[in-house]
């Protein structure tokens, strides 16, 4: 949400009463909750949300959190590696998301923070590939083998102590 705006609101309660005919059916269940995420303002444009937070004020204020984080693991004596997850479900040619790996990139890298961009690793696979379905853009088996593999090649070393923390790496195709 927007620096200082409540997220109440924003979606239904956990605890909102179902409508009678959802209660013994998942099929309608499913259907009448992917109606209801369409007619919500903020579910429908979520992906512009996303891009608006890495710009601008939103992208300030986060920035002052991340910091924050990393300043607290560093506080207990620990050192926070980051893995950055493309948006799976826009992977392709025309990919809209660069620049907030960049910014991440940029950011992680100023603060001297280990990262891991798992877009090289993913870019020659199609999203149906890595999603759970056209519904769920969550990464599936092999987005997570993928992402084990590289999170095991890149950071695993610097979480054992064997090289020096990799510092705004992108992980190798």
């Amino acid at each position: 949400m927007a620096p200082g705006q409540p997220f109440e609101g924003g979606l239904p309660a956990v605890d909102e009463p179902r409508p009678w005919f959802t209660r013994g059916s998942y099929f309608l269940d499913l259907f009448y909750n992917r109606y209801k995420a369409a007619q919500n303002p903020f579910v429908k444009d979520y992906f512009s949300f996303v891009k608006a937070g890495y710009r601008g004020e939103y992208w300030k204020e986060q920035q002052v959190r991340l910091k924050e984080l990393r300043d607290f693991v560093q506080s207990h004596d620990g050192h926070l590696s980051v893995v950055t997850f493309p948006f799976l479900h826009a992977l392709g040619p025309r990919y809209d998301y660069g620049f907030v790996h960049q910014e991440l990139d940029d950011f992680w890298h100023s603060l001297q923070v280990s990262q891991l961009d798992l877009l090289p690793a993913y870019a020659r696979y199609k999203a149906s590939e890595l999603t759970v379905n056209p519904h769920d853009a969550h990464p599936n088996e092999l987005a997570d083998k993928l992402a084990a593999q590289a999170i095991n090649r890149v950071l695993w070393p610097t979480f054992t102590n064997h090289v020096q923390p990799v510092v705004g790496r992108r992980a190798e195709k």
